[in-house]
């Protein structure tokens, strides 16, 4: 499978327990909606990498205490640590709002009404007070806070997400 039939659904945050069980964060909206998934991507040395699941609990937190099949240990569980993980694009959830679950979204291309298509989402920054979306514009960043009067519309058929960036932002990072 590749990255771009994927969205990010999280990150390994760390081990629970000793018996090879994992706390996985879902970075998205309504977590709930993946609590019975059946199978999850791992990102290791630039391949994702499918595992089966054979219990996976959700807090009200978003955080999932999950195990996988053939994970039975500290030394299976080692290299999956801090990793991201991902789900195939057919299960996004379709009700996708532009309040949140922007982390399903990262590698969607992003069009202004003004510039056109501008880059993909690259990442979404959430260690501040403003949710940031960092788009990639051959190289450059492109940083646009992700509030609704910025973004439009979201599209998962075509995995775009349409805004209209302030006069002037996108050219400061362009040098137009």
């Amino acid at each position: 499978m590749n990255k771009d039939e994927c969205f990010k659904l999280g990150y390994v945050i760390k081990r629970h327990g000793f018996k090879g069980e994992l706390s996985i964060k879902f970075d998205c909206k309504t977590p709930d909606y993946y609590k019975e998934i059946e199978a999850i991507f791992i990102e290791i040395n630039e391949q994702l990498i499918p595992f089966f699941i054979d219990k996976l609990l959700l807090n009200n937190k978003g955080i999932a205490t999950i195990k996988l099949e053939d994970v039975n240990n500290d030394n299976d569980t080692e290299q999956l640590l801090r990793k991201s993980a991902y789900l195939p694009l057919k299960l996004l959830q379709e009700d996708t709002s532009l309040a949140g679950g922007l982390n399903e979204l990262i590698g969607f291309t992003v069009v202004d009404k003004t510039h056109g298509n501008i880059g993909r989402l690259a990442d979404v920054i959430n260690q501040t007070a403003q949710v940031i979306l960092q788009i990639d514009n051959n190289g450059t960043d492109i940083l646009i806070p992700a509030v609704d009067n910025f973004l439009k519309n979201i599209n998962t058929k075509t995995k775009t997400i349409d805004i209209e960036a302030p006069e002037g932002l996108i050219e400061l990072y362009l040098g137009e």
